[in-house]
């Protein structure tokens, strides 16, 4: 009898950790509509401040003037596009993730949470600091991949953490 309620009291500790990890789990759809919605509206902010059509390609070369200088407004405007999207996004999914653990019952603040935020940070960090260097060296044409190479590396992380 002893053992049977060693058994049960082991199932109910594993799902309770089950249920306290869900809430990343259960919210990275609605994060991933907001991210991507916002996204998409940053991108259709640099399609219209390029006054770009489909058939535009190389959206690089506005980044120098006549003179082959760097052209502070375009990078200060993608700077702050990229920057709004990045604030947006995380602003989002931190309000999804407390909204949904008050819901619960669970406290926002715990071991699970710190490791997330630590995870999430590293390609993030990581990522922007590789992108100001392409643009040190004036490869502005490899920044928008390399961001979504660091963001498909941000989300298996993410995913890793739970």
């Amino acid at each position: 009898m002893d053992n049977q309620t060693d058994h049960l009291k082991t199932l109910t500790e594993i799902r309770s950790m089950m249920e306290r990890s869900s809430r990343f789990i259960s919210l990275s759809g609605f994060s991933g509509v907001f991210a991507g919605t916002f996204a998409l509206a940053g991108a259709a902010a640099a399609f219209l401040y390029l006054k770009m059509n489909i058939s535009t390609p190389g959206y690089y070369k506005y980044a120098w003037d006549e003179n082959g200088n760097p052209d502070s407004g375009f990078f200060t405007f993608f700077l702050v596009d990229a920057l709004l999207v990045l604030i947006a996004s995380v602003a989002s999914g931190s309000i999804l993730t407390i909204r949904k653990a008050k819901q619960k019952g669970q406290p926002i603040w715990d071991a699970t949470s710190k490791r997330l935020l630590i995870n999430i940070m590293i390609p993030l960090i990581a990522g922007g600091v590789f992108c100001l260097i392409l643009l040190f060296h004036s490869l502005v044409f490899l920044v928008a991949p390399a961001t979504l190479i660091f963001m498909v590396s941000h989300s298996s992380m993410q995913v890793n953490t739970l």
